[in-house]
């Protein structure tokens, strides 16, 4: 339990890190040379280890893979933009509140017993705009470079 829990708090830091070092570089590259950047240092990784090990990288799901490579760079280049924009400690309080939003969107699916349909949407996206809504300052400019 004690290794896990080691592992979590690596984890944490080493997400904390990469915030600071996108908000440092922000000023002078852009989220998605920032996002490739991260990119190749995360394959460069995978593929010592994977070679390391002796194994492969065949999958027979490539279209999800694919899918989901598609919308995680988006993801990450949108929240690599607003760490350039954002104070950084507002903006990694909104990241770990996340979570939240997401068990609340749940919740909300199972009220309405539905598959995902438009009335899910709408309140995904209602719970994912409201976080600024409810700290108004969010945008304020800090004399802080972080």
């Amino acid at each position: 339990m004690m290794k896990q829990s080691l592992w979590a708090l690596a984890a944490a830091a080493c997400f904390s890190f990469m915030a600071v070092f996108v908000k440092l570089c922000s000023g002078h590259f852009g989220s998605l040379e920032l996002v490739f950047y991260r990119s190749l240092i995360g394959i460069v990784t995978i593929s010592m280890f994977v070679r390391s090990q002796g194994l492969s990288l065949r999958t027979e799901h490539l279209g999800g893979h694919i899918k989901r490579a598609v919308l995680g760079t988006i993801s990450v280049g949108l929240w690599f933009f607003t760490i350039g924009e954002m104070p950084l400690g507002t903006n990694m309080t909104l990241i770990y509140t996340t979570p939240l939003f997401m068990a609340a969107n749940f919740i909300i699916l199972a009220f309405i017993k539905k598959l995902p349909g438009v009335l899910f949407w709408l309140s995904f996206l209602a719970l994912r705009v409201s976080p600024p809504c409810f700290s108004p300052p969010l945008m304020k400019a800090t004399s802080s470079p972080l």
